[in-house]
């Protein structure tokens, strides 16, 4: 039963992130959450006692790599600017695999109206912008990027422009390849700021 419990539980998350992909924030329902997971609306209710709840889980599900791709780039021992393109490149690598995941990186600001969904989106977005930021501190200290860069606001340009990458990829309904984009892309970045 644990097993059919928490298949069934990512199952409406993934449902979830489909609906979002499909219809958008605004027109997310339970409704037809069931409908796309083939559920009944009270089955839903049974694993989440409100949308919001449902949402936290799918904020969970976006971040559930976050602590491995972390730990790998750590594990590699990559020089930093390595260490940052294998990031992007890991990201950008999943998201060409799973493209509606890409739905929640364009509805950051949505979540942020709720308490506990800009809690849980705050925490998603300080984690990734510390450790961008770390690792550009070591880029820093090893000559990789120029002394005078600001670590915090060149962590924050990356993952901004990561984001508007994956927006524009949504918008051309996937006519190029994003981890390519993102690669020659942060390259020019990266360049930019040695």
């Amino acid at each position: 039963m644990g097993k059919t419990l928490i298949h069934t539980k990512e199952g409406l998350v993934l449902s979830t992130i489909e609906v979002i992909n499909d219809v958008g924030i605004s027109n997310l329902s339970i409704r037809k959450v069931a409908s796309q997971q083939g559920v009944t609306e009270a089955a839903i209710f049974r694993h989440y006692k409100s949308k919001n709840e449902l949402l936290l889980a799918v904020l969970d599900y976006f971040s559930k790599y976050d602590s491995d791709v972390f730990a790998t780039v750590q594990l590699k021992q990559l020089t930093p600017t390595e260490s940052i393109h294998y990031c992007l490149n890991t990201y950008s690598t999943y998201y060409e695999n799973y493209s509606a995941i890409t739905a929640i990186t364009q509805i950051y600001e949505v979540f942020r109206n709720e308490m506990e969904l800009r809690e849980k989106i705050d925490r998603i977005i300080k984690d990734r912008t510390n450790f961008m930021t770390g690792l550009i501190d070591e880029a820093i200290q090893k000559n990789e990027i120029a002394p005078h860069v600001d670590s915090e606001q060149l962590a924050i340009m990356i993952w901004g422009y990561f984001r508007e990458v994956c927006m524009k990829w949504r918008i051309s309904e996937y006519a190029f390849p994003l981890r390519k984009r993102v690669q020659e892309s942060l390259h020019m970045i990266l360049r930019a700021f040695s």
